[in-house]
């Protein structure tokens, strides 16, 4: 009885817009994004430009996520401005992008390498356009599969993300308790920019009583995974947290691992989960 949204690029009525942000319904205008928000936008494009084998020149690769952070912030002035009830669209952000210079990286040149995610791209319909998920239901699943292998599946899994999180914020209850369950091959990411966003992000549902949940068939797929985003694993690192409690469960329903950060099992540390620091 779960409604089932699958997203098929050529399905008609479901969009993943980036920049989506809820209406203030007091005052007829969208909500304006915090810098954190601003700049998890700013990460969905990137993975974007990762997803399309974009790599910049040695002298713009600290210039990119600022170009980037720029014209989402700029977008939303620009709307603010003049139609601030209308939602901002990844065309909106496209042509303000256009217009910006960081460190000698033109946005225009970015501009044309994002083509497949609006307009008339492939995955347009993905991403550019007005976001019509339902928010009465109590669940919602996604369906990802006709997505895997193509540039559009990570910003997908990262923009649903996202929306999911900002609905959090601004329209349920803060202590009412959500998850976000994400289930698939984790080793098909390995864009920094994926986990660097999976990490903002966990802090932020962490906030606002929402839980992160992680599946794999196949915890290595997990642990190489978030190896390459190079986290760092500081403090609060998306490792660190998911292991204050995690059970693993095989298929036939046997308890392969069980650790909380109370009990300190070493059965955790040999999986290779946890450092002995991070404990």
């Amino acid at each position: 009885g779960m409604p089932y949204l699958n997203l098929d690029p050529a399905g008609a009525g479901f969009c993943l817009n980036p920049f989506w942000l809820p209406l203030d319904r007091r005052a007829g205008v969208r909500y304006r994004p915090s810098p954190d928000e601003t700049l998890s936008m700013a990460m969905v494009v990137a993975l974007m430009l990762d997803e399309v084998g974009y790599q910049p020149e040695p002298e713009h690769v600290s210039a990119l996520v600022p170009l980037l952070f720029k014209a989402v912030n700029r977008s939303y002035s620009v709307n603010h401005a003049g139609t601030p009830g209308k939602e901002v669209t990844f065309t909106d952000f496209v042509t303000n992008l256009n217009s910006i210079q960081v460190s000698g990286l033109e946005g225009e040149a970015i501009g044309k390498l994002l083509a497949p995610f609006h307009g008339e791209g492939q995955y347009a319909g993905l991403f550019d356009g007005e976001f019509c998920l339902p928010g009465t239901d109590e669940v919602a699943i996604f369906g990802t599969q006709l997505l895997t292998g193509t540039p559009a599946f990570a910003p997908a899994l990262s923009a649903l993300q996202l929306h999911s999180c900002k609905r959090i914020m601004y329209e349920l209850p803060r202590l009412e308790t959500k998850a976000m369950v994400i289930n698939h091959d984790w080793s098909v990411h390995r864009s920094r920019y994926f986990g660097q966003m999976l990490e903002a992000l966990y802090r932020e549902y962490r906030r606002y009583n929402a839980s992160y949940i992680l599946l794999t068939d196949h915890l290595k797929s997990l642990r190489s995974a978030i190896d390459s985003w190079d986290l760092k694993f500081t403090e609060d690192s998306i490792m660190e947290n998911l292991c204050h409690h995690l059970d693993v469960v095989a298929r036939n329903g046997q308890t392969v691992l069980s650790y909380s950060a109370m009990d300190d099992s070493p059965a955790a540390k040999e999986a290779g989960l946890v450092s002995a620091g991070s404990l």
